[in-house]
């Protein structure tokens, strides 16, 4: 929520994608973690490409 509360203030944008993401890990059908996964994977390769540069 401290997270939210941050971006919320910072960028709306960024606010709207995360909670898109919490919504996808709830309600898309799928086996138990895939979705969280797959945001998980994709934070860490968009950590990776931050740190990179």
């Amino acid at each position: 929520m401290l997270v939210m509360f941050a971006v919320g203030v910072m960028n709306l944008l960024w606010m709207g994608l995360i909670t898109l993401a919490i919504v996808a890990e709830r309600y898309v059908p799928g086996p138990e973690g895939s979705v969280r996964k797959l945001v998980g994977i994709g934070l860490m390769a968009w950590g990776c490409n931050q740190w990179i540069r």
